[in-house]
């Protein structure tokens, strides 16, 4: 991460702003991931919320991001089903860093 300091005249404060990372993510020109909603009670309200299989977290494409992108826009909460194992935090970075 590359932190940069900006000093502003009008202020005696140090102001700290972090960059935002370039990050290439391996290319796929399709995902295997589905959305699957999430059923709630009969007569709820609630209308967010769904399921995705067919993605692993620590090895994911960028067709996977812009598939998840897409899911969290419309279903606003997204729970990850079958993952092999535990998301590493280098991989929870990437996915949050975009």
């Amino acid at each position: 991460m590359v932190v940069t300091a900006v000093i502003t005249e009008e202020t005696n404060c140090l102001r700290l702003k972090a960059e935002k990372p370039i990050i290439d993510l391996p290319h796929a020109d399709t995902t295997t991931g589905r959305v699957v909603p999430i059923k709630h009670a009969e007569g709820s309200q609630v209308d967010f919320g769904a399921e995705i299989y067919g993605i692993d977290l620590n090895n994911f494409t960028d067709a996977d991001f812009e598939f998840v992108s897409d899911a969290l826009h419309k279903w606003k909460l997204l729970a990850f089903k079958e993952q092999p194992q535990m998301l590493k935090p280098q991989q929870q970075y990437l996915l949050t860093a975009k």
